[in-house]
This record gives structure tokens, C-alpha cells and sequence, in this order.
């Protein structure tokens, strides 16, 4: 009796399913069900394949983050030679070397707070920033390898006023000549080896005297002020001398290499690295010289491409009647 009743419930039901189906509000729920079945399959496939990049994404940040570190690391270090080159001698050219690596140093902190931000947000950066970043640090590197080679050959000299001067005297002797022919020499074997053309040179000169007086009767300011012309002059008498023979020996070379020399007299003032000088003392009678192939202060970290030229024929010319 049951099964029999169950049996007409069911032929009834199917007999309502195909009546629907020819209905437009069950055809219209199916076509409904059967795109948002779609839909979520997309946003599903999608969301794995977006997990995936985001691994991929980080582990690239997290690469370009530790080249950084590296890079920051090299700009120190290179702080610290020049700190040991200045340390040698307070008027060294090296100096000049500060406002750059400063500049580089700053670069790339911003480029290092900038990717550590994207981490921590777990923020994706754009394809092209990422490879912006890129060329930064590839030129970065090269750049930081360009300046080490620069302050190691450069040079820090002492020549001693007793063998370049006469006593009290701004003239070179034949002994003064050949010291600073031999030191031309060395210097131009160190700038060659750095093959950079075109190249600028900073060439510091510092004169320095001793306490030992003129004349008699003369005052302390009259004697320190006779003693720093007296350094002054004979720095410049260097410059003068090294402008004319480095000039002779980079004539016949394709080198562009720039020379500017700056000179300045220290008079009295005592020498680095002297200890307990006396007033007479020989060692103050020196002029140092500081030579180091210096790099622009604001240069920038990659090198813009410049559009290429276009050439076009010239415009023909109406030929002039004879």
C-alpha cells in the first residue's frame, strides 16, 4: 500500500521537474547557479596562483633588501678609509670623497626603508619599480667598486722643504727638482692604472715652517706671518712646478685628466702625526701633498639613456637659374 503510494509520489514529481524545465524562472535560476559556479572557480584558481607570486614577490624583496645591506656596508667602509686618510693628514684631498659617498648612502636607505615597508605590509611593489630598484643597486655596486679603486690610488706625500728649498728661500734647488720629477712620475703610473677618461684630479698642497725667526728684534706675530708667506710660497712654488711637468707627461696620451691644485700655508702650525717637535725642528720644514681622482658630488647612480638621434634627408634644393 505504501509502496504503491510512494510510487505515484514520484511519477508526480517527475512529471513537475519536466513541466519546469520548459519554465523561463527555472531556466533563469540554472543559467544564475551555473555562472556563479563559474565565478567561483575563477576567484579560486586565481587566489592560488596570486599566493604563489606573493612567495615569489617576497623572496625577490627579500634578495634586493640584503644586496642593499651589502651595499650600505661598502659605503661605510670606504668612510672609514678616507677617516684613515684624514686622520693622516687633516688637509687630505680625500676629504672630497665625503659628499659622495654621502649621496650614495642616502639613496640607498631610502631604497631600504622602502622595500622593508612592502615587507612588513606585505604589499606587492610594481613590476616597474622592482626593476628600477634593480638597476640601482647593479649601478650601485659598480660605482662603490669605481670609488674604492679611486682612494686606494690615491696618495698622501711628505717632501721635505730641506731638500726641495735653500734655507729661507721660495727656489727650488737641483735636488728639489728631481724629488718632484720622480713624484710626477709616481703619480702618473697611479692615474694610469685607474683608466678613466675623462678624469679630475684633486691636488691638495699644504706648506709648513718652523719657529726660526728672520730677524732679530722682530715680534712673535712678525715672525709667524713672515713663516706662513714663507710656507705659502713655497707651496705655490710646487704647484707651479708639478702643473708644468704633469702637463708635459700627459700631453702625448688620449687621457682628458683635469688637474686643480689647491695650495695653502700653514706657517707655525704644527705637522700631523709629529710628536714632541722642537722649535728648530726639521720635520716641520715639509710641504704635503694630497693627489686622489675625485668623483662629482651629485652623480647620478644610473645612467640616463638618451633617446637616440633621428636623421632625416635634408629638403631637396631648387637649383638657381644661370
Amino acid at each position: 500500500m505504501s509502496n504503491k503510494g510512494d510510487g505515484s509520489f514520484n511519477k508526480i514529481f517527475i512529471c513537475i521537474y519536466l513541466d519546469s524545465k520548459n519554465d523561463p524562472l527555472f531556466i533563469m535560476i540554472r543559467t544564475i547557479s551555473a555562472i556563479a559556479c563559474f565565478f567561483f572557480m575563477t576567484c579560486w584558481m586565481f587566489g592560488c596562483h596570486s599566493v604563489r607570486l606573493s612567495k615569489s614577490h617576497q623572496n625577490t624583496l627579500n634578495r634586493y633588501v640584503w644586496k642593499t645591506q651589502q651595499n650600505l656596508h661598502k659605503t661605510a667602509q670606504l668612510k672609514s678609509l678616507v677617516d684613515h686618510r684624514i686622520r693622516l693628514n687633516p688637509h687630505s684631498a680625500a676629504k672630497d670623497f665625503y659628499p659622495v659617498l654621502d649621496n650614495v648612502s642616502k639613496k640607498l636607505d631610502k631604497i631600504h626603508q622602502k622595500l622593508r615597508t612592502q615587507l612588513i605590509r606585505r604589499e606587492a611593489m610594481p613590476l616597474t619599480e622592482i626593476r628600477k630598484i634593480r638597476r640601482t643597486l647593479k649601478h650601485t655596486q659598480r660605482f662603490l667598486s669605481k670609488t674604492n679603486r679611486h682612494i686606494l690610488h690615491g696618495t698622501e706625500q711628505i717632501l721635505e722643504s730641506d731638500v726641495l728649498f735653500e734655507v729661507g728661500s721660495t727656489q727650488l734647488k737641483a735636488a728639489g727638482v728631481v724629488s718632484l720629477n720622480h713624484f710626477a712620475q709616481f703619480l702618473k703610473n697611479r692615474l694610469d692604472l685607474l683608466s678613466a677618461n675623462p678624469m679630475q684630479v684633486k691636488v691638495a698642497i699644504a706648506g709648513y715652517a718652523d719657529e726660526q725667526g728672520f730677524v732679530r728684534g722682530e715680534t712673535d706675530n712678525q715672525r709667524q706671518e713672515k713663516n706662513r708667506l714663507l710656507s705659502l710660497g713655497r707651496a705655490t712654488t710646487v704647484k707651479h712646478y708639478l702643473s708644468t711637468i704633469l702637463h708635459h707627461l700627459f700631453e702625448d696620451t688620449s687621457q682628458d685628466i683635469r688637474f686643480d691644485i689647491q695650495v695653502e700655508g700653514k706657517g707655525e702650525t704644527l705637522p700631523p702625526k709629529l710628536a714632541d717637535p722642537h722649535k728648530n725642528d726639521r720635520r716641520r720644514r715639509i710641504c704635503t701633498i694630497s693627489c686622489y681622482a675625485v668623483i662629482p658630488t651629485q652623480v647620478p647612480l644610473v645612467k640616463t639613456q638618451n633617446k637616440p638621434r633621428r636623421y632625416t634627408m635634408p629638403a631637396p634644393v631648387k637649383p638657381s637659374k644661370k
